[in-house]
């Protein structure tokens, strides 16, 4: 931020309309100046004092809403630049862009990467006064104080862990699950929570069949036990809010609350933090059900990790030690003289989706295995899920021109890669699923479905994704061949989604997108209908001479373990190869 002792400080802050408009404030001529209530929101205790007690006693306490202020200031050319700055601001912050009084969220993005969000509304502050600061006429300074109802911040990505009948009829000395007799689940899966405020807000997937499956938090002693049998082919969908709570079947829609045996569960049920029922944040899930089926049945907890403030307890690393660069597959020896690292191949300039910036990018020779990943001819390659519409859109693409429309008119409506031989994988292999989506709906999922090369189903896995551009690491079971992949919507009701730049990489980083349409890149087949490869890509690095000793050689490095968006870290290099 551009304080007022002109001192320079990046921070990347935003804020994201209700209908998923994205207003930065930073960033070309914005600068952010200050803010505050970022920290702790205000605690409320719940006392009581008896007749002749001195002081009081604390039964509980409430943790209360908080305002935010943020300092924008916004660099102007002429004076129509302030009538601008203003109508932009007010634009993307007016309450009433949501028919149903939704709430914007601030986006802060901190310097390790990790995204955080918090619920907020415009409370007070833009005046669009003019003439009282010491500022040109052309700039526009405004203090934006947002309503927080839900006091706490969100980690953007969301956690999955799960477990499933992967061995009927005999227990081997696995991992987890263990099973009991032919059909049962008896599953303790450990995940270890690292937010500093309760995990209160998750979503519980059970896919059938179980006969009357528990999710029980062995730390807590808490459980959500169900009076249902979840049929074959089914999903329940649990989901748990402060603000609201809901069951939600694949096939019959939103169920009673009844069916839980207990319905105040629901709303007690949480992830403990650090504290004294757990030293690190280890949560013990204990799941349990009969009837289940291998291949078929699994039970999954999605959640979200919050936090008090903007802020999170860290330990601040050592200065690491840098090395002297040695090139892409060559020169491997980057201590031993001579230190002249030379490469055969040229760079690519791109735009790097993890950090928006533009940078020199090299990579290992990769494959695109999504065979109509932009949509730019046809729909080939996909088709709906349910009551689903899917449409070849002109406009809202991440590449090309076109983008895959998907309207989803009812909960876990959405759209299919298709036949389940166009998508091929290999056993026992990490992959990284990449896609773009924009839309205003955030309860878009992504599915993957494993197949054996016999077409018999595997497992499947769910993951939450966001608008913007997602990449998702998987890893294949044992003997999967295919696979089909699903984004699909769990509310339905109409929510629109515009899917594009869709890849699998055989790769555990993620890459910037391709397809047999980029430079430097072929289709295996029909264009827009086959797989894509591309060559490997090499820096070309060479010393022009020999330096004297101490002399040091500055560049920003991004390794490929990388994820998120935050400033890439910067390596000083010696010329004698030293630290």
């Amino acid at each position: 931020m551009l304080n007022q002792n002109n001192k320079t400080l990046v921070e990347f802050v935003s804020f994201i309309t209700p209908d998923g408009v994205e207003y930065p404030i930073f960033g070309g001529r914005r600068s952010l100046l200050s803010w505050e209530g970022m920290g702790m929101p205000p605690v409320r205790y719940l006392e009581e004092r008896g007749t002749f007690q001195n002081g009081v006693t604390v039964r509980d306490y409430r943790v209360d809403q908080r305002t935010i202020t943020v300092q924008q200031f916004e660099r102007g050319l002429c004076r129509e630049d302030f009538y601008c700055s203003v109508g932009n601001l007010i634009e993307a912050i007016r309450p009433n862009r949501d028919s149903n009084k939704g709430a914007g969220q601030l986006l802060v993005v901190l310097k390790n990467g990790a995204q955080r969000t918090i619920k907020a509304r415009y409370y007070d502050g833009v005046r669009a006064d003019w003439g009282n600061e010491p500022i040109l006429d052309s700039d526009m300074l405004e203090s934006i104080t947002f309503y927080c109802e839900e006091p706490f911040w969100d980690d953007v990505e969301r956690e999955i862990v799960g477990a499933g009948v992967i061995d009927v009829g005999s227990c081997l000395p696995i991992c987890l699950p263990a099973c009991f007799g032919s059909d049962i689940i008896n599953a303790e899966v450990e995940l270890v929570y690292t937010g500093t405020w309760d995990g209160d807000r998750l979503t519980i997937y059970i896919n059938g069949p179980a006969l009357a499956p528990t999710v029980a938090n062995l730390t807590t002693g808490q459980q959500i036990k169900l009076n249902y049998n979840v049929a074959s082919g089914e999903t329940i969908l649990i989901e748990i809010d402060p603000q609201s709570q809901r069951i939600v079947s694949s096939t019959a829609g939103v169920l009673p609350p009844g069916i839980i045996d207990n319905v105040s569960d629901l709303v007690t049920f949480y992830l403990a933090t650090r504290g004294n029922l757990t030293a690190d944040g280890t949560n013990i899930m204990q799941i349990t059900a009969s009837g289940g089926v291998a291949g078929q049945t699994s039970v999954q907890v999605e959640y979200t990790i919050r936090h008090w403030s903007l802020f999170a307890p860290c330990f601040v690393p050592k200065f690491p030690q840098p090395i002297f660069y040695a090139p892409y597959l060559t020169d491997t020896d980057s201590d031993i003289l001579p230190l002249s690292p030379i490469t055969d191949t040229g760079a690519l300039l791109t735009n790097n989706d993890q950090t928006g910036r533009t940078a020199l990018y090299a990579d290992a020779a990769l494959t695109n295995a999504i065979k109509n990943p932009s949509f730019e001819v046809n729909t080939t390659g996909w088709t709906t899920i349910a009551t689903a519409a899917i449409s070849r859109e002109l406009g809202n693409a991440y590449s090309g021109q076109y983008s895959l429309k998907v309207v989803a008119n009812a909960a876990n409506d959405g759209v299919r890669s298709n036949p389940l031989t166009s998508v091929v994988v290999s056993a026992s292999t990490t992959y990284t699923l990449q896609c773009n989506l924009i839309s205003a709906s955030s309860s878009w999922r992504l599915r993957v479905l494993y197949y054996t090369a016999a077409s018999g189903f595997i497992s499947t896995t769910n993951y939450a994704i966001t608008a913007g551009y997602n990449s998702q690491q998987i890893l294949t079971p044992a003997t999967a061949a295919y696979m089909y992949i699903d984004f699909y919507n769990t509310a339905g009701g109409g929510a629109i989604g515009y899917f594009d730049g869709i890849a699998l990489f055989e790769t555990d980083y993620s890459p910037p997108y391709f397809d047999g349409s980029f430079p430097g890149a072929t289709w295996s087949g029909t264009a827009d209908d086959s797989t894509s490869t591309k060559a490997a890509i090499n820096l070309l690095y060479q010393l022009p001479q020999t330096l004297s000793n101490q002399w040091t050689i500055s560049g920003w490095i991004q390794p490929s373990a990388f994820t998120g968006l935050a400033p890439i870290p910067q390596y000083a290099l010696k010329s004698d190869g030293g630290a």
